[in-house]
């Protein structure tokens, strides 16, 4: 991370992270307990919401100084969400690469759990500051 203005959309990011988390969560049972959807369906209808609304937060909030962007809404959302896609997927692998190289974690599956979600969180950060929401050059006045 360089620079102050990286440090202070730290926070930020981690708490609409963790809304979006809880937001994922809470509709993920809500269709699993109440509706009966298997859990993989409801993670096809969960995360995307969830994506949305972090997405939405970010642009208005965490990164509010830089959403004046030369591409359109639609584009910046794309990236945003094939990255938080990567970063899912980042997340599945450390998880998987941790319980392999140490298989009495096993029994502490919270541990891989935070290690791949530390990692994926790290991704996401630095991948959506720097290609979704980069700081724009201001424009060159010619005098």
């Amino acid at each position: 991370m360089s620079g102050s203005a990286s440090r202070s959309t730290v926070l930020p990011f981690l708490v609409v992270g963790a809304i979006g988390f809880a937001i994922e969560a809470a509709l993920l049972t809500l269709l699993v307990s109440q509706r009966h959807w298997q859990p993989l369906a409801a993670r096809m209808v969960s995360f995307p919401v969830a994506v949305t609304i972090c997405w939405w937060l970010n642009r208005n909030w965490t990164f509010a100084g830089r959403t004046r962007q030369r591409h359109s809404r639609g584009r910046q959302y794309a990236v945003y969400f094939v990255i938080q896609c990567a970063g899912a997927a980042i997340n599945v692998v450390v998880f998987w690469a941790v319980l392999h190289l140490s298989p009495a974690l096993r029994a502490w599956p919270i541990a891989p759990l935070a290690i791949g979600a530390a990692v994926a969180l790290s991704f996401n950060f630095l991948a959506t500051s720097r290609l979704v929401f980069r700081h724009q050059s201001p424009p060159v006045q010619n005098s």
